[in-house]
């Protein structure tokens, strides 16, 4: 007690702005941006919950499925009659739209009546509510002389949560709004108001839909604002319900176009998510209403709660003498003596503060003009909370079809319903500010139902008799393609007959009945990643599995679908091969799998005959593929062979893409440009995997004719044991040849490096050089005896050729050099002096005889080798020319004929 009057006395000070002390006292409830994002957030949370069909029974906010999936397209017209139930009045009415101006014309009339629901139907039995509804229905055909023996078309306006599984079939989940009628939850509320009907008597309805009211409303705002796909209410209650893609909509099959989802966002918080946000006051209002616990939202927000939470904040603030002086009438104890009517008075901008007044004078209180001041101030912090609640709602809502339909901005409408919207005269502007602000890149736009959720029933009404129009038109039209039982009957036996006749080893049947060669089911040991291709219709997919053994569950690691274009359904088996093998590649890069091997499967949902369980031949083509080359023939190989003709393209295309890197490239010296790890040689490996292989060099630019290409690699070229560096196979000395075809030319060694000048050149190329026959395995041109000459300018001194090795000091040297020696001309082409008899010692002491010369070779017979080696070496100079004719890209020509033809270049690069 001692701290209650601390705190009276802290607020009562007279100094004090009576706004202020109230801002203070209900500061829980007014809510800031951050906070307003937060329960935004949490909203989107829910309503994630309550679409999944996993997690629905559980959600607090149901996101129920409306089976609304089409607006009205301004084609229907007719009368329909519209029951309205849902809120703290009942309505009866007669829609009609006229014939040849249509609803988008503005052609619609409603005639309608209220009828009161007395209190004790609120808590009645269910029956005794909907026989009231269908009676007061009688009521009003009397009234308005419509004719009692004509079928009316009727739409349900119920505003209550329903679990639809038709668009006029709905289970009552629980009521709300003070409505606790027995024996309705978990029953159809269609059946019972049929029923009703029946028992009234003297009516023929058909009842077509049953609506929600959020539904309807935004069903008759849509019919002018093409961009309203929102529908809200705040009135009694409150709800929203918006077009939800279908996809996500987890209570329904199907995944195209959207659907209408009722949101039932009253019971929002009911698990706990609005904890922290909820006051005492709250609290008490729930206690206090017929179902505790339940419909938290809306006991924060709506028209039902409003004036009663304004009622328990004054009658605190009196009790804690911060308003009358502490006086507390016995009307102010009274639960209900302030109305949501009454709060919305005292906001109005000109009387607010006289209606005020008036209304606690009502509540035999006797207000100064502060306490009107803070009263009045109450109703604005209670009513504005409560605007800003619908607003963190609807930006929740608004967010997801922004997610949903991947924009960035856009345009939408909402249509608006509901006493609190329409009668307070401040909510509309807060709800509008509040939104915008939350959601500042949409363009968010409102629109006010003019005539409430009735006539937008009516329009569900008519789309759903022209739908059921258009359903029977349909059904008439396929009525030949439904089967009778005696014919399905007689369809089982002939089915049968020719299932037994394919399974025959002869006879024809149109049943192939094919084997697959699988002889087993898995038996729960199959293990390890496996990759499966599926062909079957107008995509292609492709799916990296991991079988686990035991009882984990078996999980595609990764999948992705490729479409199969209409031009490739239709072309050559080869283009429908490539395109497989190359979506194959693509996912093999996609899931890191490149260089993996993995067993694979390929399912060919196309009629084949197979000889193994690996090996299958197209009998035809269906489902629209006439790829030509293909039926008769091994699918499975026609796979391998598309897969081989890539990997081989791979390889073939690479050269031109280091050409397509820049015009430089043009140059051989474009690959130290490349990249700085080109300082080393392993860089070369980098570029591909075919430069595993020596070839590789040649096909690095045309000016590879020139071994000066090898100084252009790198400075590191400037010691011979760069060589061994570019590959393995340097190891071999048959290495040198692969560097290029200009290695016809033994001319080719002495560029390699200045380094040649010395006949210790020879041995570092490799260990086998110790051998003599280290020369011929240089190149077939070591079969001109020139190639001493072309070695090096001291080859000018016949003492050359001890240096060659120590095993020189054999007269046998000469004719190992080759079996062309067979001619004494060969001395001559030695060297200009051998025209001198004396040059014959100098070759070796034992040369002391004439008889040294047929000791050359038994079989000296002419020079016609020279012009072997190419028809234009007419000339002796020919061979020094080889390799200032590589310079021009015709040596590649006389290299060999084909060399014209690129092709060539592939064959290359296979060997």
């Amino acid at each position: 007690m001692f701290v209650v009057h601390v705190v009276a006395s802290f607020f009562s000070k007279p100094q004090e702005d009576p706004t202020k002390m109230v801002d203070r006292y209900l500061s829980a409830m007014r809510l800031h941006d951050d906070q307003l994002s937060d329960i935004s957030a949490r909203f989107q949370a829910e309503m994630k919950k309550g679409l999944s069909e996993d997690s629905n029974a559980a959600a607090a906010m149901k996101m129920l499925p409306t089976h609304v999936r089409s607006t009205p397209d301004g084609s229907e017209k007719g009368e329909f009659l519209v029951l309205d139930l849902g809120g703290s009045k009942f309505k009866v009415l007669q829609v009609k739209v006229r014939e040849g101006t249509g609803i988008t014309r503005g052609g619609v009339e409603m005639e309608e009546k209220t009828y009161p629901i007395p209190k004790e139907l609120h808590i009645g039995s269910g029956a005794e509510l909907f026989d009231h509804v269908s009676e007061s229905l009688k009521d009003f055909l009397h009234e308005k002389n419509i004719s009692l023996e004509k079928k009316h078309p009727l739409a349900f306006t119920f505003s209550f949560p329903c679990e639809q599984t038709t668009v006029n079939q709905g289970l009552l989940l629980n009521w709300s709004k003070n409505f606790r009628a027995r024996g309705l939850q978990g029953t159809d509320v269609v059946q019972a108001l049929r029923g009703s009907i029946d028992r009234t008597g003297g009516m023929d309805v058909e009842v077509l839909a049953v609506v929600n009211d959020t539904v309807a409303t935004m069903m008759t705002c849509g019919v002018d604002d093409q961009y309203c796909e929102v529908g809200l209410i705040v009135g009694t209650g409150t709800n929203a319900c918006y077009m939800e893609e279908l996809r996500h909509v987890g209570l329904v099959e199907g995944d195209e176009g959207r659907m209408c989802v009722n949101t039932e966002w009253g019971a929002f918080g009911d698990d706990g998510a609005l904890e922290g946000y909820i006051t005492e006051f709250d609290r008490d209002v729930d206690a206090a209403s017929n179902n505790p616990g339940k419909q938290i939202l809306e006991k924060m927000v709506s028209g039902m709660y409003l004036g009663e939470l304004v009622r328990l904040v004054v009658l605190k603030m009196a009790k804690l003498r911060l308003l009358f002086h502490g006086h507390v009438s016995d009307a102010l104890r009274t639960k209900g003596t302030i109305t949501t009517e009454h709060v919305a008075a005292m906001e109005e901008d000109k009387t607010g503060l006289k209606n005020t007044r008036n209304i606690l004078v009502d509540l035999d209180l006797t207000p100064s003009s502060d306490d009107c001041v803070a009263v009045r101030h109450v109703g604005t912090v209670v009513s504005f909370r409560s605007s800003n609640l619908v607003a963190a709602g609807l930006a929740a809502i608004l967010t997801r079809i922004k997610q949903n339909r991947n924009l960035r901005t856009f345009r939408i409408t909402v249509g608006v319903d509901g006493s609190v919207y329409k009668r307070h005269p401040q909510f509309p502007r807060r709800l509008h500010e509040v939104v915008r602000r939350l959601l500042p890149e949409c363009d968010v736009r409102f629109v006010l139902s003019d005539s409430g959720s009735s006539k937008g029933a009516a329009l569900v009404a008519a789309v759903a008799q022209r739908l059921a129009s258009r359903r029977l038109q349909v059904d008439e039209t396929l009525s030949p393609f439904r089967l009778s039982q005696e014919q399905l009957q007689v369809m089982k036996t002939r089915m049968r007959m020719g299932l037994e006749a394919g399974l025959k080893s002869k006879g024809p049947s149109a049943l192939k009945m094919l084997p697959s060669f699988v002889y087993r089911t898995p038996d729960g040991t199959e293990h390890g990643k496996y990759l499966s291709l599926d062909l079957g219709a107008r995509n292609f997919r492709a799916m990296l599995v991991n079988f686990k053994q035991g009882l984990q569950p078996n999980s595609p690691l990764y999948h992705k679908m490729y479409p199969v274009p209409p031009e490739v359904m239709q072309g050559s088996g080869e283009e429908l091969f490539d395109l497989i093998a190359q979506c194959v590649s693509d996912f093999l890069d996609y899931t890191g799998m490149k260089n993996a091997r993995l067993p694979a499967c390929f399912i060919f949902s196309f009629p084949c005959e197979q000889t193994a369980i690996d090996t299958g031949s197209l009998v035809s083509w269906t489902k629209g593929f006439h790829a030509t080359g293909c039926e008769g023939r091994d699918v499975v190989s026609m796979l391998r062979e598309a897969i081989e003709r890539r990997n081989l393209h791979s390889s073939a295309s690479f050269i031109s893409f280091i050409h397509q890197l820049h015009p430089s490239a043009s140059s051989i010296s474009f690959i130290p440009q490349l990249h700085s790890s080109a300082s080393s040689i392993s860089f070369i490996p980098q570029l591909h995997s075919s430069a595993s292989f020596i070839s590789f060099i040649p096909q690095l630019h045309p000016s590879a004719s020139s071994i000066s290409f090898i100084h252009q690699l790198h400075p590191s070229a400037s010691f011979i044991s760069f060589i061994p560096q570019l590959h393995s196979s340097a190891s071999f000395i048959s290495f040198i040849p692969q560097l290029h075809s200009s290695a016809s030319s033994i001319s080719f060694i002495p560029q390699l490096h200045p380094l040649a000048s010395s006949l210790s050149f020879i041995h570092q190329l490799h260990p086998s050089a110790s051998s003599l026959s280290f020369i011929h395995q240089l190149h077939s041109s070591a079969s001109s005896l020139s190639f001493i000459h072309q070695l090096h300018p001291s080859a000018s001194s016949i003492s050359f050729i001890p240096q060659l090795h120590p095993i020189a000091s054999s007269d046998s040297f000469i004719p190992q050099l080759h079996p062309s020696a067979s001619s004494i001309s060969f001395i001559h082409q030695l060297h200009p002096s051998a025209s001198f008899i004396s040059f014959i010692p100098p070759l070796h002491l034992s040369a002391s005889s004439i008889s040294f010369i047929p000791q050359l070779h038994p079989l000296a017979s002419s020079l016609s080798f020279i012009p072997q080696l190419h028809p234009s070496a007419s000339s002796d100079s020919f061979i020094p020319q080889l390799h200032p004719l590589a310079s021009s890209i015709s040596f590649i020509h006389q290299l060999h004929p084909s060399a014209s033809s690129i092709s060539f270049i592939r064959v290359a690069i296979k060997l």
